[in-house]
């Protein structure tokens, strides 16, 4: 989170939130529901609320810095908020069935998709045991995990739009990622450039930017932009737009 009080930083923080999150009325206009009806999906953890807020006394707060214990766990209230256009779908499909279907048919989803998605051992480790094999309950637990990092909306910094298969993509491309550009690889780690690239290339079409403030010591601080510096190969502008 940033205190900073500079009108250049605000100002692009601003213009990174207007393009990626929405306002309240716009989320209540995607959903096509009321204030009441979208505040009671959000307490019955169908999807998330505020994602990004600013106040001119706290300023910058994030749901991502917020669930890591960076700044209180809820935003000033009178401010400025962003919330997750991806979102509106959750609660659409909330507002078709029942908000607490959400979770169920997310932990469904994640179940099979955790044994489909190559790789996903490594992210998700407890899921399975010594020869590969799945372990239910473990599963069951790492899907509520997730689903929890969603409704807080720590995955909304990150993922435009969330489901299990994009929560386990984004998880194991990372995963793999750091462990293959780490000065410790081990040798079962160790990718050629070219792969190192193209699941680089993967994560960066699945994930946001993340805020000016957050993408440093974020997934793409720590993995797009650090194979780009070690490769020689230019350098991301997620921040500069046409104007």
């Amino acid at each position: 989170m940033t205190n900073s009080e500079h009108p250049i930083a605000d100002q692009k923080n601003r213009n990174y939130l207007n393009r990626w999150f929405a306002s309240k009325p716009q989320l209540l206009r995607m959903c096509g529901c009321s204030k009441s009806e979208l505040d009671s999906m959000i307490e019955q953890r169908a999807a998330p609320g505020i994602i990004y807020s600013f106040h001119q006394k706290s300023r910058w707060w994030s749901a991502l810095a917020a669930t890591r214990g960076q700044c209180q766990k809820q935003p000033a209230t009178g401010g400025q908020d962003w919330y997750s256009p991806g979102a509106a779908w959750w609660f659409r499909r909330a507002m078709l069935t029942s908000p607490s279907q959400n979770q169920r048919h997310f932990a469904e989803q994640f179940s099979q998709q955790l044994k489909n998605i190559p790789f996903a051992n490594l992210a998700y480790t407890s899921c399975f045991d010594s020869n590969g094999q799945s372990i239910s309950a473990q599963i069951t637990m790492a899907a509520d995990q997730e689903w929890d990092a969603w409704a807080s909306g720590a995955f909304a910094v990150c993922l435009p739009f969330f489901s299990a298969e994009r929560c386990i993509r984004k998880e194991t491309l990372a995963t793999r990622i750091k462990a293959a550009i780490s000065p410790h690889a081990q040798p079962n780690d160790v990718l050629s450039p070219a792969s190192v690239f193209d699941l680089t290339s993967e994560l960066a079409a699945l994930i946001l930017p993340f805020a000016p403030w957050e993408r440093a010591k974020g997934t793409p601080g720590m993995t797009i932009d650090r194979v780009l510096t070690q490769m020689g190969l230019g350098c991301e502008l997620p921040f500069e737009y046409p104007t």
